[in-house]
């Protein structure tokens, strides 16, 4: 879906130039394992299990450098390959923080219900419903006659 590659290529370039930073470009050779754990996390943060907004963004950035310097903590300060235990850890904390009411809806964070986990466009829509009914619900409390009795 268009919202998955931006999602998808955001998260590459975001990487690239953490692993630049960190490593230098030599460190560009190993991108792959980096890649690996950085790019699921922000597809399943970015539209599949939460609905995509500017606070997700946020959420997903800070997911790429957490698991950027784990994985290179992993990889060189202890000669440790995590493989994709970054990328299981931080992806279910952050789902496991929105479902738990810690990142709350009131903030823009919204946990998509599990029979509408499709695509970013569907939870997308599902959001811009949601708020339409709650909208259409507060003009009727407020338009509604206050009775007399």
């Amino acid at each position: 879906s268009r919202v998955s590659i931006k999602v998808a290529l955001t998260t590459t370039i975001v990487t690239l130039i953490l692993v630049y930073f960190i490593k230098g470009i030599n460190g560009l050779s190993e991108i792959d394992i980096y890649l690996y754990n950085t790019v699921p996390c922000g597809l399943a943060l970015g539209g599949i299990f939460l609905v995509l907004n500017r606070k997700t963004w946020l959420i997903i950035l800070c997911n790429i450098v957490l698991i950027t310097f784990t994985v290179y903590m992993g990889l060189d300060v202890f000669q440790f390959p995590f493989f994709v235990a970054p990328f299981n850890f931080f992806t279910i904390l952050s789902i496991w923080l929105v479902k738990k009411g810690i990142l709350k809806k009131e903030d823009g964070f919204y946990s998509v219900p599990m029979e509408l986990v499709f695509s970013p466009e569907t939870a997308i829509e599902w959001r811009n419903g949601e708020i339409y009914a709650q909208n259409y619900w507060k003009t009727i409390e407020h338009s509604w006659p206050a009775s007399n009795s």
